[in-house]
C-alpha cells in the first residue's frame, strides 16, 4: 500500500540542529521516511543516496520475545 500522505512527505518538518541538511540528506531523509511506512513498530531504517542500508523491525511484542 501507498503511504499515508500526500504532498511533500516533508511538509512541517522542523530542522533542529544547528546546520541545515544538504539537498542531497533531505532526499535521503524523504526517502527513508516513505521506505520505512511498511516496516512496523519500533522501526530504524538507514539510507543513503537513495538506497536502503539496513532496516531493524525493532521489539515486536515484549512478551514473546
Amino acid at each position: 500500500p501507498a503511504p499515508p500522505f500526500y504532498g511533500r512527505v516533508d511538509e512541517g518538518w522542523t530542522v533542529v540542529t544547528r546546520r541545515e541538511p544538504t539537498e542531497a540528506e533531505w532526499d535521503d531523509l524523504r526517502f527513508a521516511w516513505a521506505a520505512i511506512f511498511g516496516v512496523k513498530s519500533n522501526a530504524i531504517l538507514l539510507a543513503r543516496d537513495g538506497g536502503v542500508l539496513g532496516i531493524g523491525a525493532g521489539q515486536m511484542s515484549r512478551v514473546d520475545s
